[in-house]
C-alpha cells in the first residue's frame, strides 16, 4: 500500500460508488461506523459493503478504534469528511484543515427514489442496486396453498421502499443467486413483510439469512377479493417478471 494516505470519514451506510471513485483506492482509508442490524435506513448495505471490501477498499470501523492512535499510525496527506457523518465536529476538532464532501443531496435523492420505486434513479445515484437482508420467517403460508410458496422477512418503518411488487435478485447464504418476485406489504397480522416467490426454487430456507436486490418495479399493490383473483394476479406478475428478466439475466 502507498505510504501517502488519504482519510475519508463517513457513515458506511451512506457510501456510494460515485463518492469512492473520487479517490485513489490504493491511498484511501475509509473510517466510519457499521450499520445497525435492525435499521434499513441506508444507501449502502452490509452486503454492498462486502463487495467494496472485496474490491480492496480499506475500511476501519471507528467503534473499535481510538482516533488518536489512528493519527499516530497513519500520516494523512488529506482528510475528507462527508456532511452526513454523525461526528463531523469531532473530526474537525482533530483535523481543522479538512475537506468536506457534500453527500446530503445524493442521500436525499436516493431515499426519494426508493420511496417512488424509481430503481434506475437510485442506481444512477449510488452506482449499485438497493439491497436489504433478513431472516426467513414463518408467516401465513397462504402462498404454498396456491402454488406460490414464499420466503418472508419482517421489515419495519425504516425500510422506505414503496409498497408493491418488485423483480428481485435473491442471495441465500451469500452464494445462491436466484431471481424472484417480491411484494412489500402489510399482512393480515398487521406486520410489515417483504414476501418473495423465488423462481425455480423449492428448498427449505426457514431461519436462513436472505438478501434481496431490487431490480425493477412491477406494480402497485391491489386489494384482493378472492383466491382466484390472487392466483391470476400472481401468474400475470410472474409472466411480467420473466419477461423483464431477459435484459438482466447474465
Amino acid at each position: 500500500m502507498n505510504d501517502q494516505f488519504i482519510a475519508l470519514f463517513c457513515d458506511f451506510k451512506y457510501l456510494t460508488t460515485k463518492l469512492l471513485n473520487k479517490f485513489n483506492k490504493d491511498q484511501l482509508i475509509i473510517f466510519g461506523y457499521s450499520l445497525n442490524k435492525n435499521d434499513f435506513d441506508y444507501i449502502c448495505s452490509d452486503f454492498q459493503l462486502k463487495i467494496f471490501k472485496n474490491q480492496k477498499y480499506h475500511f476501519i470501523d471507528l467503534n473499535n478504534q481510538d482516533i488518536n492512535q489512528l493519527i499516530n499510525k497513519y500520516q494523512f496527506t488529506k482528510v475528507y469528511i462527508t456532511k452526513s457523518f454523525k461526528k463531523i465536529s469531532n473530526i474537525q476538532n482533530i483535523f481543522p484543515n479538512t475537506y468536506i464532501e457534500d453527500d446530503l443531496t445524493d442521500i436525499n435523492n436516493a431515499k426519494q427514489a426508493l420511496v417512488n420505486a424509481d430503481i434506475n434513479s437510485f442506481y444512477n445515484i449510488a452506482g449499485f442496486n438497493y439491497t436489504f437482508s433478513g431472516i426467513v420467517t414463518h408467516c401465513n403460508h397462504l402462498g404454498r396453498t396456491i402454488g406460490f410458496p414464499t420466503a418472508n422477512i419482517l421489515t419495519n418503518d425504516s425500510l422506505v421502499i414503496k409498497n408493491g411488487v418488485y423483480l428481485v435478485k435473491v442471495i441465500i447464504g451469500d452464494k445462491n443467486i436466484q431471481f424472484g418476485m417480491g411484494d412489500h406489504w402489510i399482512n393480515r397480522n398487521n406486520l410489515k413483510v417483504f414476501e418473495t416467490y423465488i423462481f425455480n426454487f423449492s428448498n427449505d430456507i426457514y431461519n436462513s439469512k436472505i438478501t434481496f436486490e431490487l431490480i425493477d418495479y412491477i406494480r402497485d399493490n391491489q386489494k384482493i377479493n378472492s383466491l382466484d383473483q390472487l392466483k391470476t394476479l400472481l401468474n400475470n406478475d410472474k409472466k411480467e417478471c420473466l419477461k423483464r428478466m431477459e435484459k438482466y439475466n447474465g
